[in-house]
């Protein structure tokens, strides 16, 4: 199975996408909501099975928090940040898994490094690993919902500016802040599309079931001038105070990361809405007057769809962040904090290290084998030369001693000659 799944856990229900790279291109080839009992079965429909699956994370199950640091090497960063994993896990008392990055669009800020650290419970990563596992998917990491949406924002917007992606989910809300393109802060709230069904539920007196259908068949804001009547008007009027309470999320999370980046001047330049609890009719619009910037809806599958899927092209924006958890697990560019648990870790560690062992090793080999053929053929030209030298004296050795002789003869002659002139004096 080719490509990635993102896949969106809720309490009762999940969303996934499943996305690939095309010649170069993202390209979204299914998505689906549906109730967490029916994945196996979805899986296989989808012909999903084996799949590698990235899986989100939000809420009370995470500690999601932005880090100031030293400029240091990579090697003392993981020390200096194992320390503080530690330090909270032991506060904590519980069992956490966790990984981190640079928060790159902090550096126009500050000349001390930020970094994005997620801690999740390693129960947590057990039981979505094992319900994953039964449902035919390979899980290859978990990831922060805020760092998906900055994801699917990057790859399908990119605008520059300051733009806020904000994901009301159905009961917590995720947050990126990014910076001509680069993260500058993420978050995560508790509180999301429920903080409209319980006004309605407080409003009338009803529970949480008939306060949803209530908010789904009447929830509405009002444009401009517009002004509604009877139930309706008393429904909108309930919806207003939690708009308030998700305006107040909003500007409260620009607020931290100002504080925190100490940039007192960072202001919005837009803000993308979407998530599942975002879909009352009017929120951007609303969202837009009482934040006073403009508020977009985001569907970061829109245009990048080449299957079919009802869902996305239904409520696309609810996808958001399964959508960014795919395009992080397909794009090698993607921004990436990827929690595992310990185990799996050490696996993948283990793996990753044995390759580049066996590699080493590989080059060694060659370079072993390069020198021996080299002086191989070095040994080689010197036994020749060797040999060539050796008959190169011998042949002069041996006209050495002819010449010897001849030298003996000639004084032999020499010395003939001297008694015959004797002789005939």
């Amino acid at each position: 199975m080719s490509g990635v799944v993102g896949i969106d856990i809720g309490k009762g229900s999940a969303r996934l996408v499943h996305g690939r790279v095309k010649r170069g291109a993202f390209e979204v080839q299914a998505g689906l909501r549906v109730a967490r009992d029916d994945l196996p079965a979805a899986v296989r429909r989808l012909g999903l099975k084996g799949a590698r699956v990235i899986v989100g994370v939000t809420g009370r199950d995470m500690i999601l928090r932005v880090t100031q640091v030293p400029p240091v090497p990579a090697w003392q960063l993981r020390d200096l940040m194992g320390f503080e994993i530690d330090e909270i896990a032991e506060q904590s008392g519980d069992a956490l898994s966790a990984d981190f990055n640079v928060l790159q669009g902090a550096a126009l800020y500050s000349e001390e490094d930020m970094v994005l650290l997620a801690l999740v419970r390693e129960a947590l990563i057990e039981e979505r690993t094992a319900e994953l596992k039964d449902a035919g998917l390979t899980v290859a990491a978990f990831t922060p919902n805020a760092v998906a949406l900055h994801n699917a924002f990057v790859a399908t917007d990119g605008r520059e500016g300051t733009v806020m992606i904000a994901f009301l989910g159905d009961s917590t809300t995720d947050i990126a802040l990014a910076q001509d393109g680069d993260l500058l802060f993420a978050r995560n709230l508790s509180g999301g599309g429920d903080l409209f069904t319980q006004a309605v539920a407080s409003a009338f007196k009803l529970d949480d079931a008939r306060a949803e259908a209530a908010k789904r068949k009447l929830g509405r804001f009002a444009r401009p001038g517009e002004v509604f009547e009877g139930q309706q008007a008393a429904v909108g009027r309930a919806l207003e105070g939690a708009l308030r309470q998700v305006t107040g999320m909003l500007q409260s999370s620009l607020t931290l990361c100002r504080t925190q980046m100490q940039a007192r001047e960072l202001a919005l330049d837009a803000v993308l809405l979407c998530g599942p609890g975002a879909s009352t009719p009017g929120l951007d619009q609303a969202l837009t007057r009482s934040l006073g910037v403009p508020v977009e809806r985001f569907d970061p599958s829109e245009g990048y769809l080449v299957g079919e899927s009802e869902d996305l092209e239904q409520s696309g924006s609810d996808f958001a962040v399964a959508t960014g958890l795919a395009m992080m697990g397909a794009l090698p560019d993607a921004y990436r904090v990827e929690i595992l648990s310990e185990a799996a870790r050490g696996r993948r560690d283990f793996r990753e290290k044995t390759v580049w062992l066996l590699a080493a090793a590989a080059v060694v080999l060659v370079h072993l084998v390069v020198m021996f053929t080299v002086r191989q053929g070095n040994t080689t030209d010197a036994d020749t030369d060797r040999a060539r030298l050796r008959a190169e004296v011998e042949s002069r050795q041996s006209a050495s001693r002819d010449y010897e002789r001849t030298l003996r003869d000639i004084d032999e002659l020499n010395a003939r000659l001297g008694q015959l002139e004797q002789a005939t004096a």
